[in-house]
């Protein structure tokens, strides 16, 4: 039985999802396995900080999709969420075949060098743990 996305929290289950990504507005329609996913989101404001995450933050989401020639895709979401008035959601939304690839596209590049953002982290971590090939790629990463 296949939930909608609003019903998908759960990992491991197989949900219909469609998904817009803001940037482009391409349409994501597709039934999919929530591999991993992960929130910063906080209900205590902490305006004391440069951010409150209770303000703002940031979820994943990592599914695994069929696609027509019996192959796999991995669908990769990452969203921007706010409650700051006049600030609306956020979103990317990328498809590849590569496990490797996933990790990349969560891989942030500053100063000090590559890193994985904790929150993104979380979710490669319970894909691995749902996935061989997003296993084989988490255990293989070249950053932390």
């Amino acid at each position: 039985m296949s939930m909608t996305q609003h019903d998908c929290d759960e990992l491991g289950a197989t949900c219909s999802w469609d998904l817009i990504d803001t940037n482009d507005g391409e349409r994501h329609t597709f039934t999919g396995t929530l591999l991993g996913s992960a929130s910063s989101h906080r209900t205590r404001h902490n305006h004391y900080k440069a951010t409150c995450n209770a303000c703002r933050w940031f979820e994943v989401k990592i599914m695994l999709t069929e696609v027509d020639d019996g192959r796999c895709d991995y669908v990769v979401s990452y969203e921007g969420h706010t409650e700051v008035e006049g600030e609306t959601l956020r979103r990317t939304v990328y498809r590849t075949r590569s496990p490797h690839t996933v990790i990349e596209l969560l891989t942030q590049h500053r100063d000090g060098g590559p890193f994985i953002p904790r929150t993104s982290r979380l979710a490669l971590s319970e894909a691995a743990g749902r996935d061989k090939g997003m296993e084989q790629a988490w255990v293989d990463r070249a950053v932390t």
